[in-house]
């Protein structure tokens, strides 16, 4: 233990200062104990291992030896001051050399730490929490539009007959082109009797806007510049020509509702088809319901309980939001440059979400606390079983997967006594259906 003395005084309700001042003797103490076991190990020329003398020890080394026992004086004398003074720190403290930092004899090394702590939560009476539940009843227009978009899925595209122009968006093309760069045709631009519906965005944008307007039989030449970032080489940041010919314009033809249509989905009439969709939509709508309903109530929640919110544990979690969206953004083709500009222009939209996710995770564990909810062995094994058949693995298998990792392990007992606290407040608000 390092002899020191530890002054704590509050900045802000969530704030704390400690000054920490270490006394010389534990300061040397760590240093005779760094040279003498360099002075075990140290390789110099002219003496044996393990039989260099001290001052010389100490003329090679000294102020490398200086350097880590100053961060090492600096990391135990904190953790030590936390751990007397039962403070629980959150994140990263604010460290500032006082005096001492050359670690000379007889000196202290003094500084403070600027720390910030969770917020003393007060739970509020959350029976008094009012929210109206919406309608989870499917109506028939909800399982017309369903059956329709089914049947669309499995339309088939042929020619429309009837239909020469002008194309405008939605209207589904077949079209040939070619693209030229400088003079030359590149393989890449170029295709034949490809099919294209407008405003879909399969094409470049730009590439569609400019059949709009078209008529079957017409060919048409004009520009595209390609952005500076785009994701072909060979062509970013420049200008294609590209002459299109317009062919055709088709349509989709969409099935029958009748029951050869309903063996495409391993059932036996349309009438079986269409029980399958009410039941799906009718599960849709009570989970949405819920998911509202719980988005609801956590915001009144939130809402109603006042208090200033670690910045650390919105930093983090607004680092987790960015890089949450940033790979999904990735998944869907976008390039850097656009990713970047959509995180600087939802940065303080991502803040205000960080922040209201972190309120809600404090005031949720504090009613935990109160509640006494925690995480049984039974209720892990719950859960491994309810993975497993999601995962299609033996409960064992996801066992071993989440033991093996103790971080894993650690989010999914804190996300199970998340829901099961979510669980318990829902039970407690006052809901009203929505007439």
């Amino acid at each position: 233990m390092l002899n020191y003395e530890c002054k704590v005084e509050t900045k802000g309700p969530i704030v704390r200062e400690l000054t920490i001042s270490v006394k010389p003797d534990s300061i040397q103490e760590y240093i005779a104990k760094q040279l003498n076991n360099l002075r075990k190990t140290a390789k110099i020329k002219g003496f044996r291992e393990g039989k260099v003398p001290l001052q010389i020890i100490k003329q090679y080394y000294m102020q490398d030896v200086k350097s880590d026992v100053y961060s090492k004086v600096i990391r135990d004398s904190y953790v030590q001051a936390l751990e007397a003074n039962k403070i629980f720190a959150v994140g990263m403290p604010e460290i500032e050399t006082k005096s001492g930092s050359s670690l000379n004899d007889g000196e202290p090394l003094t500084f403070t730490a600027k720390i910030e702590i969770f917020p003393d939560i007060e739970v509020k009476d959350i029976s008094k929490v009012k929210v109206t539940r919406q309608s989870p009843d499917v109506t028939e227009a909800d399982i017309e539009k369903s059956i329709n978009n089914i049947r669309e899925s499995h339309a088939e595209v042929v020619p429309n007959e009837t239909y020469s122009g002008p194309a405008k968006t939605d209207d589904i093309c077949e079209i040939s082109f070619k693209g030229h760069v400088g003079g030359e045709a590149l393989p890449e631009l170029q295709g034949e009797n490809r099919q294209i519906q407008l405003g879909s965005k399969s094409f470049m944008e730009e590439f569609e806007d400019a059949l709009i307007g078209m008529k079957k039989g017409d060919t048409k030449t004009f520009p595209i510049n390609f952005a500076a970032d785009f994701s072909e080489p060979k062509l970013a940041g420049k200008t294609a020509e590209f002459t299109v010919t317009l062919h055709e314009f088709k349509k989709k033809q969409m099935p029958e509702l009748d029951d050869e249509f309903a063996k495409r989905f391993k059932m036996e009439t349309s009438q079986d088809l269409r029980k399958k969709v009410v039941e799906t939509l009718t599960e849709d709508r009570a989970r949405e319901s819920r998911e509202k309903l719980k988005e609801s109530v956590l915001g009144e929640i939130c809402g109603m309980h006042k208090f200033e919110v670690p910045s650390g544990l919105i930093r983090s979690q607004v680092e987790y939001l960015v890089k949450e969206n940033m790979e999904y953004l990735k998944r869907q083709g976008f390039t850097e440059k656009m990713i970047r500009e959509y995180v600087e222009k939802n940065t303080e939209q991502l803040q205000k979400r960080a922040e209201e996710q972190v309120r809600t995770s404090l005031i949720l564990d504090k009613i935990a606390e109160e509640q006494k909810i925690k995480v049984e062995a039974k209720d892990l094994e719950l859960e491994y079983t309810k993975l497993s058949e999601r995962l299609n693995l033996p409960p064992e298998q996801v066992r071993q997967l989440y033991e093996k990792d103790d971080n894993a392990i650690r989010q999914l007992r804190y996300r199970i006594k998340e829901d099961r606290t979510i669980d318990y407040v829902m039970g407690q608000v006052k809901v009203t259906d929505a007439k």
